[in-house]
């Protein structure tokens, strides 16, 4: 078992609580003016962004101990870019989702 691998998963899983409870935490999000907050559905982007690093963390700490369970440990290193890639390419591809069009 892999303590980094538990530590990063549970940091995801932290930061996506904190991000869901406090909005205002999400980059950016707090430096717009008040016109552009209020085009943003700040609540369903805090949801998703909740379930997208929530999901990363879950998939990083069960993906550690299946690797090494099947006594591949090394099989992490491959998992972390393809996850961290995959996440950005969701929530970069779904960001005007929550922007209300004028």
């Amino acid at each position: 078992m892999s303590t980094p691998n538990l530590i990063i998963g549970t940091f995801f899983i932290v930061l996506s609580i904190i991000i869901f409870t406090f909005p205002n935490t999400i980059a950016g999000y707090n430096t717009l003016s008040n016109e552009e907050k209020k085009k943003i559905k700040v609540k369903q982007l805090a949801k998703f962004v909740f379930k997208v690093l929530f999901s990363v963390g879950i998939i990083i700490i069960i993906g550690n101990y299946i690797f090494t369970w099947l006594k591949v440990p090394y099989l992490n290193y491959i998992l972390h870019p393809i996850l961290y890639i995959l996440m950005l390419i969701i929530l970069f591809s779904n960001k005007n989702k929550y922007i209300q069009q004028d």
